[in-house]
């Protein structure tokens, strides 16, 4: 057994540790990056520890990728830029095809429609980026990745341990009746009676339906952490292989929780991601 002041000494060592890690990065950084504190969270009735972390506040956007891209051009980066272009197929709303991914307009909107593969390239990116800035005193960008669902959890619940949703509630509307995600609002005004085969049927074009596309990225509120985004609007990759987590624009209601997963193959209009950072000392 630990003794007292060993003990005492350990967690000493620990808290100055974190606090220094979390004030590691600059204010303009800290603009866009939120610290997650180490902590347990629980996940289909199994709790688990989770390390402290960095994560984006927003999903990646339009913009940031294409700079992505264009630096992958510049560089004479064929294959990666053959691997990382941003598809068009999938939108419901088959103009979205042509304008989403290129069109000024879209540029705070998040990335879609690219693979896990380069997702992951941009998180190369992205460290090499950060590390040259500059805006991180003392520490460096050990890793740069997609977060393990566990560690998206974590953060999407901001110290909660057992809520559904990132606003702390149980419910998708506030106390003034406003939609707290953007996500597929189906719900009474959208189900009518077969009456030939006898079943319920949901009519999409209802006029309680929901947006065919992302909103822009800071839109709505951020969770405790800082965080926007972590239901609804787009699902998110994770270091898991074979799904998405957190639903999207195209989820419903309760299929945006926390916990909620979904298939997630190659590329889709429904699904972005946003980096985890890990630092160590210089």
């Amino acid at each position: 057994m630990m003794k007292p002041i060993t003990l005492f000494l350990s967690l000493i060592f620990l808290l100055s540790f974190t606090s220094s890690n979390e004030n590691a990065f600059s204010k303009k950084l800290r603009k866009k990056y939120a610290f997650i504190p180490s902590g347990e969270v629980m996940i289909d009735n199994v709790k688990k520890t989770v390390n402290g972390f960095y994560m984006m506040k927003t999903e990646v956007s339009n913009l940031d990728y294409k700079e992505f891209l264009a630096f992958l051009k510049t560089k004479g980066e064929e294959e990666k830029s053959e691997i990382c272009k941003i598809h068009s197929e999938g939108w419901k709303e088959k103009s979205f095809e042509e304008v989403y991914a290129d069109h000024p307009a879209y540029e705070n909107y998040p990335v879609v429609n690219i693979t896990a593969e380069a997702a992951q390239l941009y998180c190369e990116f992205l460290k090499h980026v950060l590390n040259r800035s500059g805006e991180i005193k003392g520490y460096k960008i050990a890793e740069c990745r997609l977060p393990y669902r566990a560690e998206w959890i974590m953060a999407a619940r901001a110290g909660r341990m057992f809520v559904p949703y990132p606003w702390g509630g149980y419910y998708l509307r506030d106390s003034k009746g406003q939609i707290l995600a953007n996500f597929n609002r189906i719900g009474e005004g959208n189900i009518t009676y077969d009456y030939e085969n006898k079943t319920y049927k949901i009519v999409e074009d209802s006029i309680n339906s929901h947006a065919m596309i992302p909103a822009p990225i800071f839109s709505f509120f951020p969770n405790d952490f800082g965080l926007y985004h972590m239901s609804g609007n787009v699902a998110e990759m994770v270091a898991e292989k074979g799904i998405a987590v957190g639903g999207g624009w195209n989820s419903t209601g309760y299929d945006i929780r926390v916990e909620s997963t979904m298939p997630f193959e190659g590329y889709s209009p429904e699904v972005g991601f946003r980096p985890l950072l890990i630092l160590e000392k210089e």
